[in-house]
Protein backbone atom coordinates (compact mmCIF):
# COMPACT_ATOMS: atom_id res chain seq x y z
CA UNK A 1 0.00 0.00 0.00
CA UNK A 2 1.42 3.15 -0.81
CA UNK A 3 0.93 6.12 1.56
CA UNK A 4 -0.94 9.39 1.30
CA UNK A 5 -0.03 12.43 1.77
CA UNK A 6 -2.12 14.07 4.37
CA UNK A 7 -0.72 17.50 4.99
CA UNK A 8 2.32 19.88 4.74
CA UNK A 9 3.42 22.26 7.09
CA UNK A 10 6.57 24.87 6.12
CA UNK A 11 7.48 27.30 8.62
CA UNK A 12 9.72 29.66 9.04
CA UNK A 13 10.87 31.57 12.41
CA UNK A 14 12.45 34.94 12.73
CA UNK A 15 13.29 37.57 15.26
CA UNK A 16 10.67 39.60 16.17
CA UNK A 17 10.67 43.17 15.32
CA UNK A 18 7.74 45.99 15.99
CA UNK A 19 8.34 47.11 12.37
CA UNK A 20 6.23 44.10 11.60
CA UNK A 21 2.99 45.87 12.47
CA UNK A 22 3.67 48.42 9.75
CA UNK A 23 4.20 45.76 7.34
CA UNK A 24 2.10 42.96 7.81
CA UNK A 25 -0.67 44.27 5.95
CA UNK A 26 1.24 44.83 2.82
CA UNK A 27 3.16 41.62 2.91
CA UNK A 28 -0.07 39.72 2.98
CA UNK A 29 -1.37 41.64 -0.09
CA UNK A 30 1.42 41.19 -2.12
CA UNK A 31 0.90 37.29 -2.12
CA UNK A 32 -1.33 35.91 -4.55
CA UNK A 33 -3.54 33.06 -4.58
CA UNK A 34 -5.46 33.58 -1.13
CA UNK A 35 -8.83 34.89 -2.41
CA UNK A 36 -10.29 34.77 1.82
CA UNK A 37 -8.44 36.12 4.66
CA UNK A 38 -8.87 36.89 8.63
CA UNK A 39 -7.06 39.13 11.25
CA UNK A 40 -6.81 39.57 14.42
CA UNK A 41 -4.77 43.03 14.05
CA UNK A 42 -1.39 40.31 15.85
CA UNK A 43 -1.55 37.92 12.50
CA UNK A 44 -2.86 37.54 9.29
CA UNK A 45 -4.27 34.34 7.39
CA UNK A 46 -4.85 34.26 3.83
CA UNK A 47 -6.41 31.19 2.44
CA UNK A 48 -7.56 29.41 -0.40
CA UNK A 49 -10.36 26.95 0.59
CA UNK A 50 -10.16 25.27 -2.93
CA UNK A 51 -6.59 23.86 -3.04
CA UNK A 52 -6.97 23.64 0.74
CA UNK A 53 -4.17 25.57 1.88
CA UNK A 54 -3.45 28.87 3.86
CA UNK A 55 -0.57 31.26 5.32
CA UNK A 56 -0.42 32.69 8.59
CA UNK A 57 1.99 35.34 9.10
CA UNK A 58 2.83 36.56 12.63
CA UNK A 59 5.43 38.93 13.72
CA UNK A 60 7.97 35.69 14.70
CA UNK A 61 6.82 33.38 12.48
CA UNK A 62 5.58 32.52 8.91
CA UNK A 63 4.25 28.99 8.21
CA UNK A 64 2.21 27.41 5.26
CA UNK A 65 -0.50 24.21 5.39
CA UNK A 66 -1.73 22.44 2.55
CA UNK A 67 -4.53 19.22 3.08
CA UNK A 68 -4.11 18.37 -0.10
CA UNK A 69 -1.33 16.38 -2.56
CA UNK A 70 -0.38 18.41 -4.67
CA UNK A 71 3.06 19.32 -5.39
CA UNK A 72 3.08 21.99 -7.50
CA UNK A 73 0.42 24.61 -5.72
CA UNK A 74 2.89 23.54 -2.52
CA UNK A 75 6.37 24.58 -4.20
CA UNK A 76 4.69 27.92 -5.56
CA UNK A 77 2.95 29.04 -2.53
CA UNK A 78 6.21 28.20 -0.47
CA UNK A 79 8.54 29.78 -2.96
CA UNK A 80 6.06 32.92 -3.16
CA UNK A 81 6.15 33.37 0.68
CA UNK A 82 9.68 32.95 1.00
CA UNK A 83 10.39 35.60 -1.25
CA UNK A 84 7.95 37.78 -0.19
CA UNK A 85 8.98 37.55 3.28
CA UNK A 86 12.38 38.27 2.77
CA UNK A 87 11.13 41.33 0.43
CA UNK A 88 8.60 42.89 2.19
CA UNK A 89 9.38 41.71 5.92
CA UNK A 90 12.84 42.87 5.63
CA UNK A 91 14.00 39.22 6.75
CA UNK A 92 17.22 38.25 6.07
CA UNK A 93 17.85 35.43 8.89
CA UNK A 94 16.10 32.07 9.94
CA UNK A 95 15.83 31.52 13.11
CA UNK A 96 14.09 27.97 12.34
CA UNK A 97 12.90 26.56 9.47
CA UNK A 98 10.83 23.43 9.38
CA UNK A 99 9.26 21.27 6.86
CA UNK A 100 6.72 18.39 7.76
CA UNK A 101 4.55 16.20 5.76
CA UNK A 102 2.39 13.83 7.33
CA UNK A 103 1.11 10.60 5.33
CA UNK A 104 -1.57 7.87 5.81
CA UNK A 105 -1.53 4.89 5.46
CA UNK A 106 -4.99 2.62 4.54
CA UNK A 107 -5.17 -0.45 6.70
CA UNK A 108 -7.81 -2.91 7.03
CA UNK A 109 -8.40 -3.72 11.07
CA UNK A 110 -11.38 -5.48 13.28
CA UNK A 111 -12.65 -2.80 14.98
CA UNK A 112 -12.05 -4.32 18.88
CA UNK A 113 -8.13 -4.06 17.43
CA UNK A 114 -8.19 -0.60 16.48
CA UNK A 115 -9.72 0.30 19.93
CA UNK A 116 -6.71 -1.91 22.05
CA UNK A 117 -4.08 -0.15 19.60
CA UNK A 118 -5.29 2.87 20.37
CA UNK A 119 -5.41 2.89 23.66
CA UNK A 120 -2.11 1.76 24.07
CA UNK A 121 -1.13 4.54 22.44
CA UNK A 122 -2.59 7.29 23.09
CA UNK A 123 -4.05 6.46 26.79
CA UNK A 124 -1.42 4.43 28.26
CA UNK A 125 1.24 7.25 29.57
CA UNK A 126 3.58 3.95 30.59
CA UNK A 127 2.92 -0.05 29.26
CA UNK A 128 4.61 -1.05 32.55
CA UNK A 129 1.72 0.12 34.44
CA UNK A 130 -0.61 -2.40 33.07
CA UNK A 131 -2.00 -4.65 35.10
CA UNK A 132 -1.49 -7.74 32.57
CA UNK A 133 2.23 -7.37 33.18
CA UNK A 134 1.98 -6.63 36.92
CA UNK A 135 3.32 -3.86 39.17
CA UNK A 136 6.44 -2.32 38.79
CA UNK A 137 8.56 -0.57 41.48
CA UNK A 138 11.50 1.65 41.09
CA UNK A 139 14.51 -0.57 40.33
CA UNK A 140 16.97 2.09 40.97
Amino acid sequence: MKPQLYKTIFQVRYKPDLNFYGLMYDTANAIDGFPDWETDKLTVTLQNFEKRCNIAITHNFCSYEQDLHDDNVEEKNVSTMITTLTDKLKISTALRVGYRRRYLIPVEMRYDRLVSLLELKLLKPNILEDKEIGAVSDLS
